[in-house]
């Protein structure tokens, strides 16, 4: 679920894209295309920092080896066990 929403959310951002650079472009200004430019890479390096922090070794690893599906069903009989404490001798 959490790669489905950034996924989204990343190409949602990226979708404007064109439009943002095209009206930098229509300025006619080189500064302004460079504002740009500057803005593509702090992204770009923000990115990488998130990275540092969250990422999580998945080379050539299936996904239920990194994090158990939402739809996995539980062991039933050791969750809903009581805990009952040992009869005093």
């Amino acid at each position: 679920m959490a790669i489905a929403l950034f996924y989204s959310a990343g190409t949602g951002v990226a979708a404007l894209s064109p439009t943002i650079f095209g009206a930098l472009i229509a300025t006619h200004s080189r500064t302004n295309v460079n504002y740009g430019y500057l803005l593509g890479a702090g992204l770009m390096i923000a990115a990488g920092i998130v990275a540092v922090f969250l990422a999580v070794p998945a080379e050539r690893r299936a996904l239920e080896d990194i994090a158990k599906p939402f739809t996995a069903a539980r062991d039933w009989t050791t969750s809903k066990r009581r805990r009952v404490a040992a009869p005093a001798h």
